[in-house]
């Protein structure tokens, strides 16, 4: 996109001197012409800065254009739209945005500073955050238009056009795994049961690789173990029934988090939290170990004593023989809409909303979590499963 803007330069002025450095992050521009660009030898300014990772999502806190759109997220967020859906069209053009130009020229634009600045709103379909004056007046206050220069949305939440496109560039998918038919029908029935729903759908989301290793069925009831004894310190159950259970059960195989959280003698209000949230992603194993015929919708928390109940009403060597884990392609049914949901939940934090389709997030993130472990998502043990979206 630079080198974009250089080459508009020198179409509409050619016979400018231009001075090129570097400022706080950002690559500058400045054109300066005697006469005949500006009276009084004004000068036309640019500064452009890039992701340093180009996407379509925002994911680094560590790149400061990310940072910058994330907070122009917040404050689009903010604004009480009259149309809603242009509002949440624009959100989401928001966060594909992969480079910004800052337009600095004389309070009285020139023609050709003017044929510049439109020029290149030409490629890509940017958007313009303008300050009311002269040249912009779709609005009497600051304000956002799109490439032709129609009013998208003002402070006060007024719009001047029906419908915003948001395009993804199709490279940002080429590298992705092929997937099979069966995949993508996968990803065709998840959508058909999420907007039912009323739950917020990406089309862009890739359909799950078929390309998976399920853990073994010992594993899965080792994890449904450490995570009944995870999820019972957070509820207050007394240090002695946990060695208790923990030595009847002969369950011994804690993640690294889990052997440090176990070895407190108490635990902060956020770990119990965050240790009885761990219920759910139990709950989804036990699904998944054919424990459990059917989940409830993910808007409603675990039963805990149903759980606790069929987990220790049996020996460990009963509920082995009991354990049968689910067929690939059910799990990955499952892994499919769940992954599809949590992106739901992710989208609505970053606005600052509630979930849509009545989600309860935590519900959610605790089942894709477990799922990814399922699946062997990215080779990674208990600690460091990963949910993004």
């Amino acid at each position: 996109m630079y080198d974009h803007l250089i080459t508009v330069l020198d179409k509409h002025l050619p016979n400018a001197t231009r001075e090129t450095g570097e400022k706080d992050g950002y690559r500058t521009v400045t054109v300066k012409q005697k006469g005949g660009l500006f009276s009084r030898n004004n000068e036309l300014k640019i500064s452009y800065r890039e992701r340093i990772t180009p996407g379509y999502k925002l994911n680094q806190t560590s790149c400061l254009l990310e940072e910058n759109l994330a907070g122009m997220l917040d404050f689009v967020s903010s604004i009480p739209a009259t149309d809603t859906q242009v509002k949440e069209l624009f959100e989401d053009k928001i966060v594909t945005i992969n480079s910004e130009m800052l337009f600095s020229a004389p309070k009285k634009y020139s023609s050709e500073a003017i044929a510049v600045l439109k020029d290149l709103l030409k490629k890509g379909e940017p958007f313009v955050f303008a300050q009311p004056g002269k040249f912009f007046r779709k609005s009497e206050t600051q304000h956002f238009l799109n490439h032709e220069l129609q009013l998208i949305l003002d402070i006060r939440g007024n719009t001047g056009i029906e419908d915003l496109a948001v395009n993804i560039d199709e490279h940002y998918f080429k590298e992705e795994p092929k997937v099979s038919a069966a995949a993508r029908k996968r990803k065709l029935d998840s959508e058909a049961i999420l907007v039912p729903k009323g739950i917020k759908i990406n089309m862009h989301l890739p359909a799950i690789s078929e390309a998976v290793k399920l853990r073994s069925q010992w594993e899965v009831i080792d994890r449904i173990y450490a995570l009944l004894v995870v999820s019972s310190k957070g509820s207050d159950v007394s240090e002695e029934q946990l060695l208790e259970m923990v030595k009847r059960y002969e369950i011994t195989h804690f993640s690294d988090a889990e052997q440090a959280m176990m070895a407190e003698e108490s635990l902060s209000d956020q770990q119990k939290d965050n240790a009885r949230w761990r219920y759910e992603s139990l709950f989804m194993l036990m699904w998944a170990a054919g424990l459990v015929d059917m989940l409830p919708y993910p808007s409603v928390t675990a039963p805990s004593e149903q759980i606790i109940k069929r987990v220790l009403g049996v020996s460990r060597e009963q509920l082995g023989k009991q354990v049968e884990i689910r067929p690939v392609n059910e799990i990955l049914d499952m892994v499919d809409l769940v992954y599809r949901m949590n992106w739901a939940c992710m989208e609505a934090r970053v606005k600052h909303r509630n979930p849509t389709g009545n989600l309860n997030a935590s519900v959610v993130y605790e089942r894709h979590y477990a799922l990814n472990w399922l699946i062997s998502y990215e080779d990674a043990e208990w600690d460091h499963v990963s949910t993004d979206t």
